[in-house]
């Protein structure tokens, strides 16, 4: 059954289910539900970066790389970066521009993360809400947020301080090109 966005309350009147969502064939939400039961798909939507020197504008020559996993619900935007060769985070910040350009701070990431700090890599980890958008999305909501990251004008900067510029940066994507959510149900006997 697929089910937009919006449309991911579902009533099951069947015993013993699992639910589970997926958008753009990630699954996003999974439930155990019992008869009679009416339940709720998570409307979260997992997004991806991939952070090169190379994507920073002027490019910068570093060995350091990293990826981002971010995950935007209804309320909040939680948000994973996994970095090797650096361990001096300065800044992290969410840009809206396009492609060569540095482009307007949407979002201060660093402003309330966790950073951990392990031998051979530096993970940060963090959530915000519409409240912390910035700039020319502030007062503006996750949708449309997700909806520069479907134009893929939005990237997430790394700044440390041997590159105070900026050292990793990489566009925010998601896999796919839908606009539907799958919701699988499952009988357990």
């Amino acid at each position: 059954m697929y089910l937009t966005k919006s449309s991911l309350l579902i009533e099951s009147k069947k015993a013993n289910y699992i639910n589970s969502c997926k958008y753009d064939g990630n699954i996003i939400s999974t439930r155990i539900y019992h008869k009679h039961s009416i339940y709720f798909c998570s409307n979260e939507v997992k997004y991806n970066a991939k952070l090169q020197g190379s994507n920073v504008v002027p490019p910068v020559n570093t060995t350091a790389a990293g990826r981002a996993v971010i995950f935007v619900g209804e309320d909040s935007l939680r948000w994973k970066l996994n970095v090797t060769g650096i361990s001096d985070p300065t800044m992290v910040h969410m840009h809206v521009g396009k492609k060569g350009a540095n482009g307007s701070i949407i979002a201060d990431l660093l402003n309330s993360a966790k950073i951990e700090d392990k031998p051979d890599r530096t993970i940060i980890t963090g959530k915000i809400t519409a409240a912390d958008l910035q700039g020319p999305m502030n007062g503006k909501t996750f949708e449309d947020l997700q909806s520069a990251f479907k134009n893929a004008t939005t990237n997430i900067d790394l700044h440390t301080k041997s590159h105070p510029n900026g050292e990793l940066r990489g566009t925010i994507k998601i896999q796919g090109d839908s606009d539907n959510v799958n919701a699988t149900t499952t009988t357990i006997n």
